[in-house]
């Protein structure tokens, strides 16, 4: 039966006695053994925050830990006669939803999956160098006895909540407990010398004083009796084997119950306050039974009944009709957990999302709790904390705290937005290991119109982009742009200026040279002749100069110097043809070969001339599989060997190609980047499955072939990155690929 304010009233009763009492029998005795009552149950209560306040670090001796175990997938604490096996996930890649409504759900299941009846679960975000990862820590307290058996089965328990968050799009991994102790705890025994009681000494000496003083006031002497069993454990000193790092404890002191529109929203302002922040922050999730809570919702209508006839206290209504709500949420499929929070930094700067710091003893005193930062840390289940239910906390999610994949750095370029709307995704060409790269698409993907707005906003980045144009297609977009048009059939540049080698490599395109030729050849190099009509008056009678003479038509001359373009730092075309003739007409595809070869030479030349440096050139190379064929007699060509070899000269090669086939597999293990742009075909999206790795859900946003759409996948990293191509205006072309 609910009375309002009863405690208080019963207080007031026994206190009103206890007076009466004294009066009658003219001794104090009564009320003082009523307030020595109250004060050694309060005493009781907080006996662990008290003895905080005096002792501070050292009070994590009553935590028992007693042996330290970090293996390679878990770790395992010793704590008396029970265990705390603990084992991480870390989440790699999260699919962000396109509604705030579908986002709302989505964060609100993803932390309902966290609740697992025989277990804690910590979230943990760790924050440094600009980039912020999430983990999941999931923890089992048991008997030593069962010990064996939760290790027999802790893969199988971690395997099905991976299944879980698979369903919600958010892909998690186990990780290394290397990778994130070094954020929350050292591994390190502290040692604890012996020390006198001070509160057991103080008891006994308020014994001896209130006696002198008089016996009827000796019951004051009983509040400091409950700390004192504690004490002496403390007393004796020591050790403790792990140093906690130091985290301020928190609450998040908002009530309301969102919905989903509302959650989505919590989601964003967590996000955008978090996004830059090096902060580590801490949950610890404790699943409540679900049958004390349904007799909490009881007791809390039992309140509202009264407040409608008038009998309650304002106070009580509101907490019972929160009770009463999330009671009513539970029962749509929302789970209870009771919460604790740590964060590093200034809690002062997390004020306007709803979390303060927690006004108890030993934080107000000495700034922190050690033993509430270290219970929350190791996973133990707050004795006395808030309970909140899935929705309330859906800005734990690592939708709130992972940061966008990539960032805008001097020489990153621009390519559109994430799956999440407010992610920006660039192309850090300076922080790439390599920064060679390949773009896929079929035809009708909008892969011409991605190399035309990388190729504009890699300029912008200071960044001269150089567009290798096989059939012609660019030279409206040149001259939009106020890009240089090279004809190279029109504007030859002079062959003989690369090595004898890279000739001879190059002409196998068209001919291929005996040992004889290749001799030859060399012979007449080393006297310098000027040209191409030169070297072939030289080698006039011999089969060398007959296979010349097949390339005399395609650089009878020089129009071009490939050393002074790439000098004057000026974005220029180079088309495989001509327009001489009125329309603009390729060379053979031979020829083409031969001649990107002998430019892609020189530019290796030119560049590690300059020595090491960031991306100062762009390479674009269209149609790709046409230069993707080695010379007869060679093992791979110029360009594949530039991928693998020249990383950090200054000078990234992007190549485009229509199918994954196109390219040797070495080049495609070399590509420092890889593009992927939505296409429906099936063989191609089979391909690009297992290039790219796709997960299920990355897979079902790839195959609905929407134009624009594309998976970014940087190096070696597991994960990859989905964006949305937002082209640049002067790239977009009527009818263009």
């Amino acid at each position: 039966m609910y009375v309002p304010g009863l405690h208080l009233l019963v207080l007031y009763l026994l206190f009103t006695l206890a007076l009466l009492v004294a009066l009658a029998a003219k001794t104090p005795l009564p009320p003082t053994l009523l307030a020595a009552v109250l004060g050694g149950y309060f005493a009781y209560l907080k006996r662990r925050e008290l003895l905080e306040v005096i002792y501070g670090e050292r009070c994590l001796l009553l935590l028992r830990l007693s042996e330290v175990k970090v293996k390679k997938d878990y770790i395992a604490l010793k704590m008396k006669s029970k265990v705390i096996i603990s084992a991480f996930l870390k989440i790699e890649n999260v699919d962000f939803p396109e509604s705030d409504a579908k986002l709302g759900e989505t964060t609100s299941r993803f932390i309902s999956s966290l609740f697992l009846p025989s277990a804690t679960v910590n979230v943990i975000s760790l924050g440094q160098g600009g980039q912020r990862s999430y983990y999941l820590k999931v923890n089992f307290l048991v008997d030593m006895i069962h010990l064996s058996s939760l290790l027999v089965n802790l893969s199988a328990v971690l395997r099905e909540l991976q299944r879980r968050l698979l369903s919600l799009g958010v892909r998690a991994e186990p990780a290394d407990p290397s990778e994130v102790l070094p954020s929350l705890v050292e591994v390190a025994t502290r040692r604890y010398s012996p020390t006198p009681p001070l509160v057991t000494l103080a008891t006994a000496a308020l014994v001896l004083l209130l006696a002198a003083v008089n016996p009827h006031l000796l019951p004051l002497a009983l509040v400091g009796l409950p700390l004192v069993p504690l004490e002496l454990r403390l007393s004796r000193g020591g050790e403790v084997p792990l140093r906690f790092k130091p985290l301020s404890p928190v609450s998040y002191a908002i009530n309301e119950i969102p919905d989903h529109f509302g959650a989505a929203s919590q989601v964003r302002s967590f996000a955008g306050a978090l996004v830059w922040s090096d902060d580590v922050f801490v949950a610890l999730l404790v699943p409540e039974d679900l049958a004390l809570f349904s007799a909490k919702a009881r007791k809390a209508m039992e309140v509202l009944e009264a407040g409608r006839v008038g009998v309650g206290k304002l106070e009580d209504e509101f907490k019972a009709m929160n009770v009463v709500s999330m009671k009513q949420a539970l029962e749509a499929g929302a789970k209870p957990f009771r919460v604790a929070f740590l964060v590093g930094g200034e809690p002062w700067r997390y004020e306007p999302l709803g979390l303060e710091r927690v006004a108890s003893l030993p934080a107000l005193v000495r700034g922190s709790s050690y033993l509430a930062a270290a219970g929350v840390v190791l996973g133990l289940a707050p004795s006395a904390s808030a309970v909140k239910i899935s929705p309330q906390l859906a800005w734990l999610a690592p939708h709130s705290f992972l940061r966008p994949r990539t960032r805008r750095t001097p020489r990153a370029v621009y390519l559109g937005r994430g799956l999440r709307r407010d992610e920006e995704v660039w192309l850090e060409l300076d922080l790439l290991e390599n920064v060679h790269g390949l773009i896929v698409g079929p035809m009708g993907s909008g892969k011409s119109t991605t190399a035309r707005t990388l190729a504009l906003r890699a300029l912008e980045r200071g960044i001269v982009p150089i567009i290798v144009d096989p059939s012609g297609e660019y030279r409206p977009f040149a001259r939009r742009a106020g890009f240089e048009v090279v004809d190279l059939w029109d504007r030859p540049f002079n062959p003989l200026r690369a090595s004898p080698f890279d000739i001879e490599r190059s002409l196998s395109h068209v001919a291929p040279l005996s040992e004889y030729e290749a001799h030859l050849l060399r012979s007449h190099l080393g006297e310098a002749p000027r040209s191409l009509g030169e070297l072939i008056e030289a080698c006039r009678g011999t089969s060398l100069a007959w296979k010349l003479e097949r390339l005399q038509p395609y650089f009878s001359g020089e129009g071009t110097r490939v050393d002074e373009l790439l000098a004057a730092r000026r974005a220029f075309v180079l088309c495989m043809g001509s327009t001489s003739s009125g329309r603009y007409v390729a060379m053979p595809v031979e020829v083409q070969r031969t001649a990107f070869e002998l430019l892609l030479a020189q530019l290796r030349d030119y560049v590690v001339a300059q020595g090491l440096s960031e991306p100062r050139w762009m390479l674009i190379v269209d149609e790709g599989h046409l230069f993707m064929v080695p010379p007869p007699g060679f093992s791979e060509p110029l360009v594949v060997t530039m991928a693998r070899m020249l990383r950090k000269f200054g000078l990234a090669v992007v190549v485009l190609t229509h199918e994954w086939g196109d390219v040797p597999e070495q080049f495609r293990r070399a590509a420092g980047w890889k593009l992927a742009l939505a296409h429906s075909d099936p063989d191609y999206v089979s391909m690009t499955r297992v290039y790219m790795a796709l997960t299920t859900s990355e897979l079902a946003w790839f195959q609905a072939g929407v134009r624009g759409r594309a998976i970014l996948r940087r190096g070696h990293e597991p994960y990859n990155i989905l964006v949305e191509i937002e082209p640049a205006a002067a790239a977009i072309a009527p009818g263009s690929d």
